[in-house]
């Protein structure tokens, strides 16, 4: 979280305070999504770890919208199926981070202005490169270069 905040430039116990949890609840056929504090006038990130439908990332942001929400952005470390289809320039997410973890060049083809990708293949290389030589990482991850 002190990382972050100081990538926002917010306080550390700011930023904690104004981070609101959301939930998603199946029961049968119905979903319902809600967040644990009100999000009105708020920026809503959403971070999940995989999206194949885009189901959950779309739930989550028509709800943050619903609720006030003055942006959505979202970030994955896996885009796969047919998820970047529904994730369109105007939406309910304004962008959808998504890291190269898997092969994204349909992604990166498709012009779709929604969706950025990030490169971490340079990092994750040197990450490994540093761990074999038993060296830290932690400069190269968390402080500026």
């Amino acid at each position: 979280a002190r990382f972050l905040a100081a990538e926002l430039g917010v306080p550390a116990d700011g930023l904690v305070k104004r981070v609101k949890v959301a939930s998603k609840e199946r029961r049968g056929l119905d979903t319902t999504t809600r967040f644990s504090d009100s999000v009105k006038g708020e920026i809503a990130v959403v971070v999940d770890d995989e999206t194949a439908s885009g189901g959950t990332l779309m739930d989550l942001a028509k709800a943050a919208r619903g609720s006030g929400a003055t942006h959505v952005f979202a970030a994955v470390s896996h885009l796969t199926g047919n998820a970047r289809d529904k994730i369109r320039p105007g939406g309910d997410i304004d962008k959808l981070f998504v890291l190269d973890t898997l092969p994204q060049k349909e992604t990166r083809e498709s012009g779709n202005q929604a969706i950025e990708v990030v490169g971490i293949a340079e990092t994750l290389g040197t990450v490994i490169g540093k761990l074999q030589q038993n060296n830290s990482i932690e400069a190269h991850l968390f402080l500026e270069q």
